[in-house]
């Protein structure tokens, strides 16, 4: 059994991970944890309760920051709607919060099993710096840290350099870089490469025909629009569900590479990622697994058959097919 705490700034593409990793008989999600970053936090957790109930599942959702550390929040909806979703249909008769102490429970929990659960983090890092400044041995509890974040080769989806994720809260990035505990990385350049659905794979899901493949398709129709208009990607890519699967099943990275990383925070070049090879950086080791290439199939065929389930305990009813992309 793979034990979970998730952090998320749950939009499209992170609640097709938590679908991921909710769907997954093998996998076992101790917590969630919410934080703003692609929408306000607020709505990043109805996101997340709903993705929660859409999968009959109990799994306690606790709301985190509501703007990084140092900075004023802006979002990504113009990427995934105004609600984060793409204005799609989303189960309603959704559980309540289980409470505002996020970065207490991402205390809590792995100091009380350390080793036990494995962190994987889909949104701006704030409440894992926030955490490291009441425990500066937190991450150390944990079995591994997986981070979607970040564009290690240097071509970013909010600036010409920089990824969303650490562009919205660099200084918490910062701060997790500097923390003593390596962190996996997968960036927005595995997404690019891995893990675009064009349409051969929207005519999968669309035969696949179950709530959890309309519900994936349905919520990510903003996405495709931003991705035809501005990243020039055919079709919309996943750079959480990737992220998750490959905290999963570590066995679809095919290339990666242990480096030294830092991040500017200066405002020209903010969010901008720095490997540094030189041999002082070597002498202090590194802090980063980077990920430059992952097994495409196996990702999608890991979203394949989470769809496949028909099961609709909330009874979601999606848009008609042919409104898809």
């Amino acid at each position: 059994m793979i034990d979970l705490i998730i952090d998320t700034d749950t939009g499209s593409d992170d609640a097709v991970a938590l679908m991921l990793a909710l769907g997954n008989p093998e996998v076992n999600v101790k917590a969630i944890t919410t934080v703003a970053g692609n929408v306000p936090v607020d709505f990043g957790s109805k996101n997340a309760l709903a993705t929660v109930a859409l999968m009959g599942k109990n799994t306690p959702v606790y709301q985190g920051f509501d703007r990084p550390l140092m900075r004023d929040l802006h979002t990504a909806q113009n990427v995934h709607g105004a609600d984060g979703m793409s204005g799609a249909p989303i189960p309603t008769n959704i559980p309540k919060l289980s409470g505002f102490d996020a970065v207490n429970k991402l205390i809590e929990l792995p100091k009380a099993e350390p080793g036990k659960y494995t962190l994987v983090t889909l949104g701006p890092l704030t409440n894992i710096a926030a955490a490291l400044f009441q425990d500066p041995n937190v991450l150390s509890y944990y079995k591994e840290i997986y981070c979607m974040a970040g564009s290690p080769e240097g071509w970013g989806n909010v600036t010409p350099s920089a990824e969303f994720n650490i562009w919205c809260d660099p200084e918490s990035f910062k701060v997790v870089l500097r923390s003593g505990t390596p962190i996996v990385m997968v960036g927005w350049n595995i997404s690019r490469e891995y893990a675009v659905i064009a349409k051969p794979e929207t005519d999968n899901f669309k035969k696949i025909g179950t709530a959890r493949s309309n519900y994936l398709l349905d919520i990510n129709i903003q996405v495709a629009k931003f991705c035809k208009e501005v990243t020039g990607i055919d079709g919309f890519d996943l750079p959480d569900p990737i992220t998750m699967a490959i905290a999963i099943n570590p066995n679809l990275i095919t290339k990666s590479e242990l480096v030294r990383m830092d991040v500017a925070c200066d405002e020209f070049m903010r969010g901008t990622l720095i490997i540094d090879r030189s041999v002082a950086a070597q002498k202090l080791g590194p802090n980063v697994k980077v990920i430059w290439e992952a097994d495409r199939e196996g990702f999608l065929n890991s979203l394949y058959e989470m769809c496949q389930d028909g099961s609709n305990p909330t009874g979601f009813t999606p848009r008609p097919l042919d409104f898809y992309l």
